[in-house]
């Protein structure tokens, strides 16, 4: 073998060696790139609806919504249904209401600017009386989660029993199939079925 062949085996080599190193480093540059947006869109970890739903109630409790937060426009206390758009009771059993709207909400609902707000939150207190007694029965909320379920506006549904255990949660077509006929009824309330003064 000649100097010459030694030298473009030696050159070849050289560049095959070149080639490996280049070629890892534009596959750990992608890697990380791909990591790093990962982290960043929050998509490696979502909740669970069964998480938000928990999170949820976390947070109603430790913001005191039922002291701490506005209640409906036109509302002071407890309030029987408006049965005058579907002729009956809306929540299939409660008599009377509370709605109670934190910041977030309570800004749109005020000035009737819909849809809206990322993170809004209504809660509604839902009591069945008797002759002797008022009962709280169940406690619904509706919050706003941007990205969450675009096909009805981004809404989160629960529904909680008094001692804040999950009765349903999520994406409840019974929720959605009912509030999403609101706008139909009003102009556009954002699924909100309950008259703005």
């Amino acid at each position: 073998m000649s100097i010459r062949d030694e030298y473009s085996l030696m050159l070849i080599q050289l560049l095959e060696k070149t080639m490996n190193l280049l070629y890892k480093w534009v596959i750990i540059i992608l890697l990380s790139s791909a990591l790093i947006a990962c982290s960043e869109s929050g998509t490696d970890n979502p909740q669970t609806d069964e998480e938000i739903a928990q999170d949820l109630w976390q947070q109603l409790v430790d913001e005191n919504y039922n002291s701490d937060w506005d209640r409906w426009p036109g509302t002071s206390g407890m309030y029987p249904p408006d049965t005058t758009l579907l002729g009956n009771d809306p929540h299939i059993g409660p008599q009377l209401f509370q709605t109670f709207m934190n910041s977030t909400a309570a800004a749109g609902i005020n000035s009737k600017t819909f849809p809206l707000a990322n993170k809004s939150i209504v809660v509604k207190e839902n009591y069945v009386t008797s002759v002797s007694s008022t009962t709280l029965a169940a406690i619904t909320v509706m919050l706003k989660k941007q990205g969450y379920d675009a096909d009805n506006n981004d809404w989160f549904w629960v529904k909680y029993n008094p001692d804040g255990s999950i009765v349903a949660n999520g994406k409840v077509a019974g929720c959605i199939g009912c509030h999403g006929q609101a706008n139909s009824f009003h102009t556009d309330t954002d699924y909100l079925w309950t008259r703005i003064p």
